[in-house]
């Protein structure tokens, strides 16, 4: 009996020896036994059926089909230890902190003793799921303390990058924007209904874009007003510069006549003109005038910028500023003809003129201490700061990652396990800026006006 065990024993160490697959073959058919789950069925394949899942369930409800985000993915795996599914209230504000591009974001939790059963326990969750959401991550590990695998799902909105033509697609209100000035990732909200609007953050406090109306109703960067154009002229050859300014100077005042313009269809809504729109119409109001005039002497070689601000108890106004020979001048556009004999020092009018931000064909500057008084210096690399805002998404780590999908027919026919799920609070929860919006005063106002918005202890913003 014992020479039977021995060589028993001898054939088996032979066998495994020599086909050393049949241990993990013997592991994996008595796991698959056991648990009654495929031990090659990967956490990729558990993803994959996932989003299969959900998408047959979006596709028979007419709703976009849904990607798989790799960013929201890697951010989630990159934070695996501060995720709970036992806590996901504390992970749904930690996302809304760190990753502001989601919104209206959803999440959902669940365990299974192995992973082909988990996307069936997803089944009710996505049926809940809003059609705007279209981007999903899905953070999936082996529970270490209990049997079996545990996933937690995110779905949201994808907010896209801040652009004057998303802005005019009139698909979407809201996007992502980041800061130029402290990089501080936000989401905004904009309404097109109003004049214009004002790119501010909601964590320095400072601009960092203006847009403004055509007569087409088309936002535009208002920097891109100024398009470099000059109407043909005739120059003295013997006149000096300044005398050429006023020259210029005096052409706007005596072609622009000021009138109130505003969006065919929408008198309350103002547009701006180009300059040359401006100069063929013959009329115009006070931001008109300042980008022809602008234009015009920048086409000349002048260093000249728009400027947006506040003109005494009027409110605010649109004017420019140039600078000859170190002098800074300031040149009202929708006021009588200059006097040669009393030039505008910029130096003497800062009393009645207090300027919020510049412009001109490359940029905008906004002050570096919005609430100082200002020195009423224009040129002041220390009052102002040089933003352009075409450019906020140049970072390359900052822009939008390509977004992989996963989509395949799936048999409908699934066993349903409701997950537990938390949703976020009102979309309005996620920190969101107030836009400054451009507005006109009481009718009859000869001074084209911005909006004052001043803090409200409702967290709203009261014009004033």
């Amino acid at each position: 009996m014992l020479c039977l065990v021995l060589i028993g024993g001898l054939a088996a160490a032979w066998l495994l020896s020599s086909k050393p697959h049949v241990i993990s073959d013997f592991r994996l058919w008595a796991e698959k036994s056991l648990t009654g789950s495929d031990p090659l069925y990967s956490i990729d394949q558990f993803e994959i059926d996932l989003v299969d899942r959900i998408n047959f369930q979006r596709t028979s409800a007419k709703h976009p089909l849904m990607k798989v985000d790799v960013e929201l993915e890697k951010w989630m795996r990159n934070f695996s230890e501060s995720i709970s599914a036992d806590d996901l209230d504390s992970f749904v504000t930690l996302l809304q902190n760190q990753q502001p591009r989601y919104f209206q974001v959803r999440v959902g939790s669940a365990h299974a003793p192995s992973l082909q059963q988990l996307p069936e326990q997803f089944l009710s969750f996505a049926s809940t799921i809003e059609a705007e959401n279209e981007h999903m991550g899905v953070l999936t590990r082996k529970l270490p303390s209990r049997f079996g695998y545990e996933a937690i799902l995110v779905t949201g909105q994808r907010l896209e990058n801040f652009s004057p033509a998303g802005l005019n697609e009139q698909q979407r209100d809201i996007f992502f924007s980041i800061c130029p000035h402290c990089r501080h990732q936000h989401a905004c909200r904009a309404v097109r209904s109003q004049r214009g609007i004002n790119l501010d953050c909601p964590r320095c406090g400072l601009d960092y874009g203006v847009l403004a109306p055509d007569k087409n109703g088309k936002f535009r960067y208002v920097n891109e007003y100024l398009t470099g154009y000059q109407p043909p002229a005739r120059y003295p050859a013997d006149g000096s510069r300044l005398h050429e300014l006023y020259t210029i100077w005096n052409a706007v005042v005596d072609n622009c006549a000021y009138t109130k313009d505003s969006v065919p269809g929408n008198p309350t809504r103002d547009a701006w003109q180009l300059a040359p729109e401006t100069m063929s119409l013959g009329h115009g109001d006070c931001e008109d005038s300042a980008v022809l005039l602008a234009d015009w002497l920048i086409s000349r070689g002048f260093d000249v910028r728009v400027v947006l601000g506040r003109y005494g108890d009027l409110g605010q106004h649109a004017w420019c500023v140039a600078r000859v020979d170190g002098i800074e001048y300031l040149l009202e556009s929708t006021e009588g003809h200059p006097d040669p004999g009393k030039p505008p020092y910029a130096s003497d009018l800062g009393a009645r003129y207090v300027p919020e931000t510049m412009f001109d064909r490359d940029a905008i500057y906004v002050r570096s201490q919005p609430k100082s008084r200002f020195d009423g210096a224009y040129w002041s690399t220390k009052t102002w700061v040089r933003v352009d805002p075409r450019r906020l998404f140049d970072d390359t780590a900052k822009t939008m990652p390509a977004l992989a999908s996963a989509v395949r027919t799936v048999d409908p026919k699934r066993y349903v396990i409701a997950p537990r799920r938390v949703e976020s609070k009102d979309p309005a929860a996620i920190p969101m800026p107030p836009f400054e919006r451009l507005k006109d005063l009481s009718p009859g106002s000869l001074r084209w006006q911005l909006s004052v918005s001043v803090p409200h202890p409702a967290g709203t913003s009261v014009v004033r």
